[in-house]
């Protein structure tokens, strides 16, 4: 091995060194990508069987490379009987694709973002809507917690 082999695989060990001591306890990570992605992320939410908690939602879900998934997801959602609670960017008609949920809408200001928060049971994620799709989903109690308290937060300002 040449000296600059040995330089360079040192480095990348101490970053990866670095990187590990930063990886918060009891969390795990993992990730979907593009249209199955998204509709295994969904299916996934279902499995977990909690109460869903959406922020800023721009109702993706509802683009036409989705319709098709869009029946089965509510059958799911309905036999599972967990509540839904869903900040909005926009006010959206037919909102009827999500079973058992409450709607807020964020002042008509707020421009839609391309990314929505997911909190269910100890899990949060983000999904990124723009193409391909992205989803990041970490697992941490505390975390869930936090985010859900960010979510009672805004629905309190919503209301006032």
């Amino acid at each position: 091995m040449h000296s600059y082999q040995k330089a360079t695989a040192g480095a990348i060990q101490n970053i990866e060194t670095k990187l590990a001591q930063r990886h918060p306890q009891n969390t795990d990570f993992f990730a979907f990508n593009e249209t199955s992605g998204v509709v295994e992320f969904f299916n996934f939410v279902v499995s977990v069987g909690a109460d869903w908690y959406i922020i800023g939602t721009n109702f993706g879900m509802q683009q036409l490379e989705y319709q098709q998934e869009i029946p089965a997801l509510q059958r799911k959602v309905k036999a599972r009987g967990f509540a839904t609670f869903i900040i909005a960017d926009q006010k959206i008609e037919n909102l009827n694709w999500v079973p058992n949920s409450t709607v807020h809408f964020l002042e008509s200001q707020v421009r839609p973002s391309s990314t929505v928060i997911h909190i269910f049971g100890e899990y949060v994620a983000h999904i990124l809507w723009q193409k391909p799709e992205f989803v990041f989903v970490f697992k941490n109690q505390a975390v869930a917690e936090d985010y859900r308290k960010y979510y009672h937060l805004l629905q309190k300002n919503i209301e006032k």
